[in-house]
Formats: C-alpha cells, sequence, structure tokens
C-alpha cells in the first residue's frame, strides 16, 4: 500500500528547515486545489493524502481523463489510524517539517525519515549537488553549463565581470523563486544576495545562455543506488515559473530535441547523467527525481548545445506526472493555470482539436 502526498511548500520547508512554518497564502492555495495531483501516477487502491476528502474527490472527478484510476482519498489522521508497517509514505518531497506533521498526527515514527536522514538528503537537495553535476558533464560533448559555488559577494562580482550576464540561483529554490538574472550589482541585488549567503550559507553562480527549450530527463533512484531513466519530459515555463507539460510519446519528444540536437547526443547525454547521479547520490536517496535541461545557443560557438544541469530536483516533478498521464494514453497539454485566486490542472487534448 503506498500513500501519496502533494506538498509543494517542500522547497520552502528545505530552505528554512525548522519543523513548524507557516506558508504563504499562495502555497497553501496551490496545495489545496492541487491536493488530487498524486491519483495521477498512483496505483489502484493507493491512497492519497488531503485536507479536505470531498473537495480532492471532486476534482479529480472533473479532469478529462481516459482513466481514472480507483484511489482513496484520505486526511492525515486517517493515514495514523490505518498505516501498516509495510506501507510506503511517499510525498512531493521530504523535509522536516513535513516529518513533524506527520508525528503530530500519530504517525509511527518509525514509519518515518529520522531526522539524521533528512538532513543528510537537505544536503544532497541543495545546488551542490548541480554543481558537482555541471562539473563532471564538461567532457560530454554537446554540453554547456558549469556552475560555480559562492560563499561572499566578491566571488559573485568576479563571475560577472568574466560572463557579463550570469544567472544566481539560491540553494533551495523553486519555481524560478530564488532565481536572479543579473547583469549588474546594484544596492537591491547585493542585498538580496547577501541575504542568501547569511540565511543559506552560500548561493551558485553560472553563465547566461540564449535558451531555445525546456526540457529535461525524469529518472528514478533505486534502492541498490542505480539510477532508472524514466522518460523525458518537454515543459514551458513563464518567468522562471513552470507553466505546463507536453503530453507525448518519447519518440514524440525525441523529434522535438533532434530539432537542435542529435538522438545519439541526447541518449549519450542521459546516460552520463545518469552514470554521475549514481556515483553522487548512491543510496542516500531513494525515490523519482528530474534532472532540468534546456537547449540553448552561445555567442562565441555556431549551433545547438544542451545545459545538462540548470537544476536536480530530488523530489518528484510535473515531468514525472506527464509521463504518468502520456503512458496511460493521454496525449495533447498539462497545464496549471490560475483564474480567481485558485490553482487549476488543465489538460488539453491537442488530437481532438486538429
Amino acid at each position: 500500500m503506498n500513500y501519496e502526498l502533494f506538498n509543494p511548500d517542500h522547497e520552502i520547508a528545505l530552505a528554512m528547515n525548522v519543523k513548524q512554518f507557516i506558508p504563504s497564502r499562495n502555497v497553501i492555495q496551490m496545495k489545496s486545489d492541487l491536493a488530487f495531483l498524486p491519483a495521477l501516477w498512483a496505483k489502484k487502491g493507493d491512497a492519497i493524502i488531503v485536507d479536505n476528502k470531498a473537495k480532492a474527490e471532486q476534482a479529480y472527478a472533473a479532469l478529462p481523463l481516459k482513466h481514472h484510476t480507483d484511489v482513496r482519498f484520505i486526511t492525515m489522521k486517517d493515514t495514523a489510524l490505518e498505516i501498516q508497517a509495510n506501507a510506503s509514505i511517499n510525498p512531493w518531497g521530504w523535509n522536516m517539517a513535513l516529518r513533524e506533521q506527520f508525528l503530530q498526527a500519530g504517525v509511527p515514527a518509525e514509519l518515518l525519515p529520522t531526522e539524521e536522514k533528512l538532513r543528510e538528503l537537505r544536503l544532497l537537495m541543495g545546488r551542490t549537488t548541480a554543481v558537482q553535476l555541471s562539473t563532471r558533464m564538461q567532457s560530454v560533448g554537446r554540453t554547456v553549463g558549469i556552475a560555480e559555488v559562492c560563499r561572499h559577494t566578491y566571488e559573485v562580482d568576479k563571475y560577472l565581470e568574466l560572463y557579463k550576464n550570469i544567472v544566481v540561483k539560491a540553494p533551495y529554490s523553486s519555481s524560478g523563486r530564488g532565481v536572479r538574472f543579473v547583469n549588474h550589482i546594484d544596492d537591491a541585488t547585493s542585498k538580496w544576495i547577501n541575504n542568501v549567503i547569511r540565511q543559506q550559507e552560500y548561493i551558485t553562480v553560472e553563465r547566461k545562455y540564449d535558451k531555445i527549450l525546456d526540457f529535461a530527463i525524469e529518472l528514478t533512484a533505486e534502492a541498490d543506488g542505480s539510477i532508472k531513466y524514466e522518460g523525458l519530459s518537454v515543459f514551458s515555463t513563464n518567468g522562471g515559473t513552470y507553466t505546463g507539460n507536453i503530453l507525448a510519446s518519447e519518440e514524440e519528444k525525441m523529434l522535438m530535441l533532434t530539432k537542435y540536437v542529435s538522438s545519439k547526443d541526447i541518449e549519450k547525454i542521459i546516460c552520463e547523467v545518469s552514470r554521475h547521479l549514481t556515483d553522487i547520490i548512491g543510496k542516500k536517496y531513494i525515490g523519482p527525481l528530474g534532472v532540468d535541461m534546456m537547449i540553448v545557443t552561445r555567442h562565441d560557438e555556431p549551433g545547438y548545445h544542451v545545459h545538462s544541469s540548470v537544476e536536480i530536483n530530488l523530489r518528484r516533478t510535473m515531468g514525472h506526472v506527464a509521463l504518468a498521464l502520456s503512458q496511460r494514453g493521454e496525449h495533447g497539454v498539462m497545464q496549471t493555470i490560475i483564474a480567481n485566486g485558485h490553482f487549476y490542472l488543465q489538460l488539453t487534448n491537442t488530437e481532438n482539436a486538429k
């Protein structure tokens, strides 16, 4: 039996690193409106943990899916009453605050990650993992993008002077929050950089490239330490914020990429990323993860390149959701939209629109 949970406040909880906190009103609303989301990848009989069962059931039933999986919606208190020792609790992402929520609801501590394990995971979930991967990927053909860790503002100044246009990223951030594009450092940017370094110990810097296309490779870290490739994710962003995914076959998604880079190069990148992450992650993390990438151009070299380590998410991603839907026969576009202060998952079947 699997118990699934959507907790979009995960990265915020990682950054704060406390047992109790109150997310922003916007994040609370997203969690409430999209609580049903795990039903899109769950298996028959799995339980989806939500705050409002009736609301989640109604939202899930309203989705224009070819197939609705027979899942159960339960509260966290229900979970504490029924959960068995052999059950698996699978949130969107693990953090200290979520562990505390389960404990306060009455879920036995032995079914949850230990605090020591979560401290280890938090370090791994920071951007230093992407920095390690970017360094290792430099020898792979058609790849660009190397990130550097900075612990002082003057180090950021040095990279700005070198590259002229840089991307500065906080160690823990989500959907574009905590990422800034910088071509000069004014007082506000300097203050932000100093605050991030003070609160999160470091910041990462990399050269800015001209983006052509966002995509990702979706993976699973297995219990034996190996990394399993699950599929491609082709998605869109607006100002760094995720807006939607293509629902299509692997062949169709690969064709979108091979307009710019050969399938041989893409397959090599997938292979090398999986190999290096097997070494970097080992058995420290078990579960779904995604590596965000971009097809880019650069002014000093012709052709298209792949930025192979834009971001590493050691959690489930919207790319995993899109994969699950595509594998169940859905085709078109999956988008998250905001209307009248609420979040909605919109599925558009482009086949019917032709």
